[in-house]
C-alpha cells in the first residue's frame, strides 16, 4: 500500500510500499474488520491520517488521500486501474450521485506519480447537492466507509492542508457515523529534511545559527554594561549638584569655636580636593601666607596700634599656631 518512505506507518501499510494494487483491497465493508487484507486497509489509512510525517512535498496525507480514491475507484465504478468483476452499476454513479467525482477519483488513471492535491483540480468542490447525493446514496447501500472516503476528499480539495496540518475531520473513517469536515489542526514540527538544501550543509546552518545567538547575547551584554556606567554618571552628577548647595566657612559667616562647620563645597567627582589646593590662587612658587609680611617686601613694620585685631575665624585647614605678622599682633589674637 502507497506510502512515503521511511514513514513510521509503514510498518502498517504491507511489504510494497510505493504502490497500491488490487490484491490490497477488500470492497465488502464487513471484511475490513475481519479479512486481513481489509484490516491491513484500515490500518494503513488510519495511521495515515494521524500522521504528520513527509518528506519534500511527500507526506503521509496525500498517500491517504490517494489509497482512498483507489478504493473508491476500484469498489465504487471497478473499472480503473483495473477492472472489479464484482461492482455491478447502482444508482450511487450516476450524474445526480457519484457520477461528477469519477474524474478526480481516478485522476492520471490514479498513478502515483502526481502533484499533492492535483485531483483537486477536476474535483467539483462547489457541487454541494451532488456531493450530499453521492454521500447519501452510498449510506444507503450500507457503504458507510466509503461514504466516508468522499468526504475526506471534499475535506482535502477545501482545505488542502500544508504539511505539517491534518485534514479537518471529525470522526473515524472506518465507522458506520459520518465524519464532519472541520478546521485543519496545527502542529509545531521540524523536519531535518528541510535544512538538505542549498550549498550549505546542515552543520554550516547550525554554525551560522550559534553564531547569531552569541552575537546577540554580546550585545545585550554591552547594552547592559552602557547603562550601567549611564546611570552611574549621572547619579554621581545629581550627588555634586545636590552637596554644591552648601559652601566651606568663611570669615564672614563668624562661626564661634566649636560651632559645626556649615556645608562644605565641592568641585566635580574627578577634582582634586580642596584640601591639596593652595590656599591663595597665584603662582605655584608664591610665599605662603603665613610667612609672608603685611605690606610689601621693602616696607618696614607698622606699629602695632596701627592693625586692627583679625576676626574670630576658625579653619579646619589652617593651624591656630601659624606665626603672626609680627610679635606684637601675636597679642592681640583673640585666642
Amino acid at each position: 500500500i502507497l506510502v512515503p518512505s521511511g514513514s513510521p506507518c509503514a510498518a502498517n501499510c504491507g511489504n510494497i510500499l510505493d504502490k497500491t494494487a488490487p490484491e490490497d483491497l477488500v470492497c465488502s465493508q464487513g471484511s475490513f474488520s475481519s479479512d486481513p487484507t481489509g484490516q491491513q486497509f484500515a490500518s494503513c489509512v488510519d495511521c495515515e491520517r494521524s500522521s504528520t510525517y513527509h518528506s519534500g512535498n511527500d507526506s503521509d496525507i496525500q498517500s491517504m488521500l490517494y489509497n482512498v480514491r483507489y478504493a473508491l475507484s476500484y469498489c465504487v465504478w471497478g473499472d480503473a486501474p483495473a477492472k472489479n468483476p464484482k461492482v455491478a452499476n447502482t444508482p450511487c454513479i450516476t450524474t445526480k450521485a457519484c457520477g461528477p467525482f469519477k474524474n478526480a477519483v481516478q485522476f492520471k488513471n490514479l498513478s502515483s506519480t502526481y502533484d499533492a492535491y492535483q485531483y483537486c483540480d477536476l474535483w467539483p468542490t462547489a457541487d454541494a447537492p451532488d456531493f450530499q447525493g453521492c454521500t447519501d446514496c452510498l449510506q444507503a447501500e450500507g457503504r458507510q466507509y466509503m461514504a466516508n472516503f468522499v468526504i475526506a476528499l471534499q475535506a482535502g480539495c477545501q482545505q488542502k492542508p500544508p504539511v505539517g496540518l491534518y485534514i479537518g475531520l471529525d470522526g473515524e473513517l472506518f465507522s458506520t457515523t459520518a465524519v464532519q469536515i472541520s478546521t485543519p489542526s496545527p502542529t509545531a514540527t521540524v523536519n531535518p529534511a528541510w535544512f538538505d538544501h542549498g550549498p550549505l550543509n546542515l552543520g554550516a546552518k547550525v554554525g551560522i545559527a550559534v553564531g547569531a545567538l552569541v552575537a546577540l547575547l554580546v550585545i545585550v551584554g554591552c547594552c547592559i554594561i552602557w547603562n550601567g556606567k549611564r546611570r552611574r554618571k549621572a547619579y554621581l552628577r545629581d550627588r555634586d549638584t545636590k552637596i554644591a548647595q552648601g559652601g566651606w566657612p568663611s570669615p564672614a559667616h563668624q562661626q564661634e569655636m566649636g560651632q559645626a562647620p556649615a556645608p562644605q563645597s565641592f568641585r566635580g567627582y574627578d577634582d582634586t580636593p580642596v584640601s591639596q589646593r593652595p590656599l591663595r590662587g597665584h603662582g605655584w612658587d608664591d610665599t605662603p601666607v603665613s610667612r609672608q609680611g603685611s605690606r610689601g617686601w621693602d616696607d618696614s613694620p607698622v606699629n602695632a596700634n596701627g592693625e586692627k585685631p583679625l576676626p574670630r575665624y576658625f579653619s579646619p585647614y589652617s593651624s591656630q599656631y601659624n606665626s603672626p605678622v609680627s610679635a606684637r599682633d601675636g597679642q592681640t589674637m583673640p585666642w
